[in-house]
């Protein structure tokens, strides 16, 4: 058979793509806004919880696991800075 060549789709193919597209439909999704506001909240409650340390052992960005310049980098992006 050659590679363009595609089998028809039996009756229970097609109840299951079907039933695909609904699981699809009834998942919950998150908009890249929806996403920001997670990870803005997420950052502020870590440098809440550490005293906005970034660096060190009780740092946030080790709370975070990630790279203090990384962290750095998420708070200004995001527009997060200290409060006074």
């Amino acid at each position: 058979m050659a590679q363009t060549d595609s089998l028809p789709l039996t009756n229970e193919a097609y109840q299951e793509r079907d039933r695909d597209n609904r699981d699809i439909s009834s998942k919950r999704f998150l908009t890249e806004r929806d996403m920001n506001e997670l990870q803005y909240e997420n950052l502020i409650n870590a440098l809440d919880s550490t005293g906005w340390v970034i660096y060190g052992k009780e740092g946030a960005a080790e709370l975070l696991g990630m790279n203090p310049s990384t962290l750095r980098s998420h708070l200004k992006t995001l527009g997060i800075k200290r409060p006074q």
